[in-house]
Parts: C-alpha cells; sequence; structure tokens
C-alpha cells in the first residue's frame, strides 16, 4: 500500500522550515509552493527536486521534510547518493526513503558484476509501492544517459517532479 498524507498550511510551515534551518531572511521561492502543494496531499507519490545548484532542494529534503513525516509516524531514511553503493542493502529497506544528489555515485561491484544501486532502488520503489525522496543537480537528459530510460520513467511515475532552476542562493541564506 502507498504511503499517503496530508499536510495542513503546508506552505507557511516550509517557510518557517527555511527560516529555522537558513536564518530570518529565507525567502519563499515559486518552486517551494510546488513541494507544498505534493504536501498538501503526497496522492502516495515521492517527490523529485531536480536543477540549480543552491536552491534548497536539499534543505526541503534532508531537513524540512523529516519533520512532516515524524509528525505524520513514518521513518525516513537519508542517504547520500555518494553513499548507496556501501549501503545497498539499508537503502532497499525504508518505506520512505530519500537520496540526495543522484547521479554522482558510482557504478557498484557486486561480486565482479557492475550493477548500478539507484536503478535497483527505483524498481524497489515501484514495485512495493514505496515513497522515494530524491534531489539532484543533474538535468533530466544527463541522468537518462547515466541511469536508462526505463528509470527515469519510473522516477516520473513514481515522483511529482519540481524543477529548481535559476541563480544560487547558497551563502545568502546559509542554504
Amino acid at each position: 500500500m502507498p504511503v499517503e498524507f496530508k499536510v495542513l498550511n503546508a506552505k507557511k510551515r516550509i517557510l518557517n522550515g527555511f527560516k529555522y534551518f537558513c536564518g530570518e531572511h529565507a525567502q519563499w521561492l515559486p518552486e517551494y509552493q510546488k513541494v507544498a502543494d505534493w504536501l498538501e496531499d503526497t496522492k502516495g507519490r515521492g517527490l523529485f527536486l531536480i536543477g540549480s545548484n543552491g536552491r534548497g532542494k536539499s534543505v526541503i529534503a534532508t531537513k524540512i521534510l523529516p519533520w512532516f513525516f515524524k509528525e505524520q509516524g513514518f521513518g525516513y531514511e537519508i542517504f547520500l547518493a555518494s553513499e548507496i553503493n556501501q549501503h545497498k542493502s539499508e537503502v532497499m529497506y525504508p518505506k520512505i526513503l530519500c537520496i540526495d544528489d543522484i547521479g554522482v555515485e558510482d557504478t557498484a561491484n557486486d561480486y565482479g558484476e557492475k550493477i548500478n544501486v539507484f536503478a535497483k532502488v527505483m524498481d524497489e520503489v515501484e514495485r512495493k509501492k514505496k515513497m522515494i525522496i530524491i534531489t539532484s543537480n543533474l538535468t533530466q537528459i544527463q541522468l537518462e544517459k547515466k541511469y536508462s530510460t526505463r528509470t527515469i520513467d519510473r522516477i516520473n511515475g513514481c515522483c511529482k517532479v519540481v524543477a529548481f532552476n535559476g541563480e544560487s542562493l547558497r551563502g545568502k541564506f546559509n542554504i
């Protein structure tokens, strides 16, 4: 059964999260509204935050969203993409999973066989109706070259995709 929940006042609560983690001068960006809309009714889908560096994708995925999942009574495991090869069995376990910065990890070596752990994770997410939160600074075209059309199709089917575009805010608001 897919993970579904609804968060009231998502916009206000996300902004409060940014102010808490990034300072009182944190600003609301248009892409944050799409995340708020998703939080107000996830419809059992995950979230894929993709685009420009320094726009708050990782802050949302690794700092703000955990509050909401905990409040709803769900466990939430966060992995850096660069570390999923070392944790491939643990990555398959949680019902709600976050992988931050996909596209930077190498292909894993499993007893001499080269495997793409993230592609296997997406297979598992779709098959078992898990919820996944993903971030990436790469484009969908770059990700398709790395993972395959099949994996990107799974991401698009399992997740609401939110594009983050514009100049980096890193350093302006401690993002």
